[in-house]
């Protein structure tokens, strides 16, 4: 475990808000994929952001969707969530995690997921779920103790 990781509720003031904002349209698919389809690539370079801008990123936070992962009390990536409550339980989806470049391939990404796990749980979630964009992300997300289950698909069971 790398110490001095954390994850913390984003807020809304607009520190917080610039610094997202920095991070989540420099997040480019495009960083971890090596693609052979050019048709999946110009799609996944032209995506539209999640959060488009104050109202949307207020909206996610006031909903608890968006943490920082913070490393030595530096903001140097964030996930944003999202929650669903289904029959067969709770789940949390991942639907954007990004660490930034100059601090990948360090172990605090990997501790980050720990951590959101941890709070998950803490929060009756029965079950995580993402979609891995490449083979890179997919050693990652397995790393961190998640399945495939369906095509570029993931999930950890909690409960």
């Amino acid at each position: 475990m790398v110490s001095g990781v954390e994850v913390m509720p984003a807020d809304c003031t607009t520190n917080d808000y610039m610094t997202f904002m920095k991070m989540h349209k420099s997040c480019n698919y495009i960083d971890v994929i090596e693609l052979e389809d050019e048709e999946l690539e110009r799609e996944l370079s032209q995506r539209e952001p999640l959060v488009r801008d104050l109202n949307y990123y207020t909206s996610y936070v006031e909903d608890g969707r968006i943490v920082f992962v913070v490393f030595n009390k530096h903001k140097i990536g964030y996930a944003i969530l999202g929650f669903i409550t289904a029959n067969s339980g709770s789940i949390m989806r991942i639907d954007e995690f990004f660490i930034k470049k100059e601090v990948r391939r360090r172990g605090i990404g990997k501790n980050a997921v720990a951590i959101l796990c941890k709070q998950a749980m803490k929060m009756d979630i029965d079950v995580i779920t993402l979609f891995s964009f490449s083979a890179a992300t997919d050693i990652f997300w397995t790393s961190c103790g998640f399945s495939a289950v369906d095509s570029g698909m993931y999930e950890k069971v909690l409960r």
